[in-house]
């Protein structure tokens, strides 16, 4: 608590009193016009608005790796327990995908490996993905 002087009697007053003692002014606080909070809250909204559209998306080489993890699944023995790493994807000269990478997912007899995976697959038409050829294990890629 600290004490100012009332600005219309020029005596002390404590900055935690609602008004004057001496002649019931009410004190000078500090708030912005309500026309400035709307403008500043506007900004804020249009900036989160913004900034949330622009964000990118997946890209084609990202969505055929998310893909392939789905087909290598199809494959799996227990197929919730696995995770993947080190997708690589490109892109064939008639269009199709090509992607491997890892997969660490438990056996029948719940043991977690790790095995090589590749996939070859085409994007059709919006969602659209087909796997021609998915291989896990030490035979994947050749």
């Amino acid at each position: 608590m600290s004490i100012k002087a009332c600005p219309e009697c020029g005596k002390d007053v404590s900055t935690e009193a609602a008004t004057c003692p001496h002649c019931g002014a009410k004190p000078n606080r500090r708030v912005l016009p309500a026309y400035l909070m709307a403008i500043l809250g506007g900004l804020i909204v249009t900036a989160l608005i913004t900034g949330v559209a622009n964000e990118p998306g997946p890209t084609e080489a990202e969505r055929a790796c998310a893909m392939a993890r789905e087909f290598v699944k199809e494959r799996l023995k227990a197929p919730a327990t696995a995770s993947f790493s080190e997708c690589t994807s490109w892109q064939e000269p008639g269009g199709g995908w090509e992607v491997k990478g890892y997969v660490d997912s438990e056996n029948s007899f719940g043991v977690k490996l790790r095995a090589p995976f590749f996939v070859r697959l085409s994007h059709a038409e919006g969602n659209e993905w087909t796997a021609s050829n998915t291989q896990v294990g030490p035979e994947a890629g050749s």
